[in-house]
């Protein structure tokens, strides 16, 4: 971008941003007139409407109209209450001269003011006519926003009417392109351009279109400077006293001689600025890994919450029992553990307190233990703060309290919660949760490869509960309201754990503007070969309904965190049921990355065959081997002629037959991955525990169950299976899946699944 001279030497594009700004700010407004918004895009070198601003009629210079080099103009009211200009009787089109310009100065003013007489009437703005085609493929949208979890985002896509057509019609998948700024250089714009449906007519890439109806480096450029002005005026950089809250250009024109020009736009901003005090994450790990615990709230002569909390403590083997402490106003001794009456009496400074009573005495402790430096670390189990109306105030000064501690030169306490359900720690031997063992226990099982991060307690323990005997996380962290420790936080410190390969996160919401941290850390640990997977909950648009854009209204703050996260390889889950698929299949199989999406598909069942081939998301069916096909012939009953994929080998297959047709496919060198679906109500096949009235036992070595864990194990390809049956069938599910092999109840969330893992891996074919 040059410089132009001014009086004063040389000023720099921003800094005459900086004064448009700062002007209007002098006005008392936090918006720009469109006027204005023109201005500032001439600042970046991008084309803009030439234009003369009449705030009166008796401050018109008649002369100024020789800058509109235009027959024609159109004159728009300037008004500080009116963003839809056209229907108020704001916009006005004429012939570029003193008279007429006049005559629709007083047309305008009195349009407006019959239509909207409580609004505010600043003048009119004159502007050059553009010529362009109104039709699809001529009119995008461009904008930036801050938005409240990632900062600064970039969308591109249909412009004028087209955009509430899309967003109407299709949703803002087909007409809209999000990105954060994060990652955002020129390649990544290229195939943000080419994302929405407006691309193919800009490309010339549909019949009727003979060549591109603009060269895409000019597209490039107006992003480009979308994107910069988004980062230089973020609530976080300090370089400019000013925060762009959202720009939009809706819409930027392609002119009769191809150049993009803005039409229409809109400018919000403010002057406040965010300053994130850094959290001592290394203290994460007394968190994680305490040596000495203090529990509040455990009562000394029935089972309440802490007093659970107190014996999980006991029971655990990471915290030596001499080391846990109880804090009770008149008892010397809980559950085995010495008793204190006041922090005071505390031996020592604990590596972990774990805080569960009401509201005001938790206040109370926290304030007396930052003060007194007496614990490294707190699980605020209490609620009562920032999800009550009558809580926040607390929040905000606990907030303000461990705020100072971390400016502090040891850092201060760090605090997850408040109002959380626990942590369950395997690497520190310790379970705060407070559930007693025989309602939810963490058994040794093949998934210990996970950690899992969840806003909501209730869930966590439900998705545990879920996977009794099949993942054992590594950690299972309910972080609650993030008054101090956040998802990122943990993100963060967790990445560095070599033994977590798949980080399954649960979030209703980050905390203002710390998403973009997130999405670095994922990313680092995307590339690293890890999965970080994800259920965002809270999809509705309530926190863009003060927006005045198209882009926020049609985004919304759940449109724009799926788009990101996307972005940066987060896998994002629409469905409970897809977040425990995914987080299964990435556990299990990730020793087992795939080289390619050819699976091969192996039923007893019929409609199984089906409805895969018609569910198959990114996978492709593999085509057999000549070597494959004979081998599967001679194995196959004489009845079936017929060796295709998937391979459907009737519910009168025997069960040597089913598993010898599962290990040829899994040996197939033109198969990447398999699925095994065997329909286990088929009297032929070993899929029942012993019992009376029947031979089965799936104990035995010959069984389905333990058939397929030996083909799992013999092979390097994904094997995941399908057992689409009742609660008769629960055993052979279990003992498969104890075994580490991934196994679903529905064909279709196999296909899936399976589709999304290989996706994920970035498979070669």
């Amino acid at each position: 971008m040059a410089s132009v001279k001014t009086r004063s030497g040389l000023m720099n594009p921003y800094e005459r941003i900086d004064n448009i700004l700062g002007k209007a700010l002098a006005d008392g407004r936090s918006f720009l007139y469109e006027f204005e918004v023109y201005q500032l895009l001439l600042c970046m070198g991008l084309n803009a409407p030439s234009l003369v601003y009449i705030p009166t009629l008796e401050q018109f210079d008649p002369d100024s109209l020789n800058m509109i080099l235009t027959p024609e103009v159109v004159v728009k009211v300037v008004s500080p209450d009116i963003a839809h200009k056209t229907d108020f009787g704001g916009v006005e089109f004429t012939a570029n001269t003193v008279e007429d310009v006049v005559r629709a100065y007083r047309k305008v003013k009195e349009q407006v003011q019959t239509a909207a007489p409580d609004s505010a009437f600043h003048g009119v703005m004159v502007v050059e006519k553009i010529e362009f085609k109104q039709s699809f493929g001529h009119e995008v949208l461009a904008s930036l926003r801050q938005d409240p979890f990632f900062g600064p985002v970039v969308s591109f896509g249909a412009g004028g009417v087209f955009t509430e057509f899309f967003a109407r019609e299709f949703g803002d998948r087909k007409g809209l392109s999000i990105r954060s700024t994060f990652g955002l250089d020129q390649e990544a714009i290229s195939g943000m351009i080419r994302q929405p449906a407006i691309c193919q007519p800009l490309s010339g890439s549909i019949r009727g279109v003979p060549r591109p109806l603009i060269e895409e480096e000019q597209l490039i450029e107006l992003l480009e400077a979308l994107r910069n002005l988004a980062d230089r005026y973020s609530p976080h950089n300090p370089a400019s006293n000013f925060t762009i809250h959202e720009l939009e250009l809706n819409p930027v024109v392609v002119t009769s001689d191809r150049r993009l020009v803005a039409v229409d736009g809109l400018v919000r901003f403010g002057d406040r600025k965010i300053s994130d005090t850094p959290r001592p994450l290394g203290k994460i790990r007394k968190l994680l890994e305490p040596k000495s615990a203090l529990v509040a709230g455990a009562s000394s002569a029935a089972k309440n919450p802490g007093r659970i909390i107190l014996e999980n403590l006991i029971s655990g083997d990471g915290v030596p029992k001499e080391h846990i402490y109880a804090l009770h106003p008149r008892a010397d001794e809980i559950a085995g553990v010495p008793a204190i009456r006041t922090l005071a009496e505390l031996p020592e400074k604990v590596d972990l307190a774990v805080i569960s009573v009401p509201a005001d005495a938790a206040l109370s402790l926290l304030e007396e233990m930052v003060m007194k430096r007496l614990a490294e670390s707190v699980i605020l189990i209490s609620g009562g703060f920032g999800e009550t109306e009558e809580g926040r105030e607390k929040e905000v000064r606990l907030r303000k309290i461990l705020e100072a501690s971390h400016q502090t030169k040891d850092g201060g306490m760090v605090v997850n919660g408040g109002n959380c359900l626990g942590i369950y720690s395997r690497l520190g031997g310790y379970n705060t949760f407070f559930l007693p063992p025989y309602k939810v226990d963490f058994k040794e099982a093949r998934g210990e490869n996970v950690a899992l991060i969840s806003q909501s307690g209730a869930y966590l323990v439900s998705q545990a509960s879920n996977f009794e005997r099949t993942i054992r996380p590594r950690y299972a962290i309910s972080f609650g309201n993030q008054i101090d420790l956040t998802v990122t936080d943990y993100l963060e410190y967790l990445r560095d754990d070599p033994e977590v390969d798949v980080y399954a996160v649960y979030l209703e919401g980050f905390r203002p503007y710390r998403g973009r941290r997130f999405l670095e850390v994922a990313e680092e640990i995307v590339q690293s070969g890890r999965a970080v997977i994800m259920f965002k909950a809270g999809r509705t648009a309530e926190g863009s309904a003060a927006a005045s854009s198209h882009t926020a209204a049609m985004a919304g703050d759940y449109g724009v965190a799926t788009e990101v996260l996307r972005q940066v390889g987060v896998v994002h889950c629409e469905t409970l049921n897809q977040f425990e698929d995914y987080l299964k299949t990435f556990s299990f199989l990730q020793a087992r990355p795939p080289v390619g999406n050819r699976v091969s598909i192996v039923s007893n069942a019929g409609f199984e065959c089906t409805v895969a081939s018609d569910r198959l998301c990114d996978l492709k069916l593999a085509d057999y081997s000549d070597t494959t096909r004979e081998r599967l012939k001679e194995i196959m009953p004489a009845a079936i002629v017929s060796v295709r994929n998937p391979l459907d080998c009737t519910p009168g297959t025997p069960t040597e037959k089913f598993l010898q047709m599962v290990e040829a496919v899994a040996d197939d060198e033109n198969t990447d991955c398999v699925i095994a679906s065997p329909l286990p109500l088929s009297p032929f096949l070993n899929t029942l525990p012993a019992g009376e009235g029947h031979q089965e036992d799936i104990t035995r070595e010959d069984s389905i169950p333990n058939g397929l864990i030996r083909i799992a194990a013999e092979t390097k390809k994904p094997l995941i299976v399908c057992v689409d049956s009742g609660r008769l069938y629960d055993p052979m599910v279990r003992q498969m899946e104890r075994s580490g092999l991934p196994v679903f109840r529905r064909i279709d969330r196999a296909t899936r699944a399976l589709s999304v893992y290989v996706n994920y891996r970035k498979p070669t074919r």
